[in-house]
């Protein structure tokens, strides 16, 4: 059984504790990687949310639009990743071309 330490007290934790743990840092972990992209590619000049008010959605600011496009990434890459759960080899995602081909597909991409 696993257990962490919390206040100097041994807490046991039950296999779906565990399994909640460590979907919540595997989805932390793919958001930094999606907005580490996302930032690179801004740099870039490939990605632009200062049109965010022609994307249809009711947007306050490109913040807004873009961390909603963070999240939108994020949402597909775990779809993805779920709908691959029985594949052994299972899913691989390319963050780099996913966000590129989403903000595409959205109005964002100025590649």
């Amino acid at each position: 059984m696993a257990s962490i330490i919390r206040n100097g007290q041994v807490i046991d934790l039950t296999p779906e504790e565990v399994a909640r743990i460590r979907k919540e840092e595997h989805i932390a972990d793919i958001r930094f990687d999606v907005e580490q992209e996302v930032e690179c590619q801004e740099g870039n000049d490939w990605l632009d949310f200062s049109d965010w008010s022609e994307n249809g959605q009711d947007y306050k600011s490109s913040d807004e639009a873009r961390a909603d496009f963070i999240e939108y990434v994020v949402e597909s890459i775990i779809e993805k990743e779920e709908l691959y759960d029985e594949d052994p080899d299972g899913y691989r995602a390319n963050i780099g071309d996913i966000v590129s081909d989403l903000a595409d597909e959205m109005g964002y991409w100025r590649g």
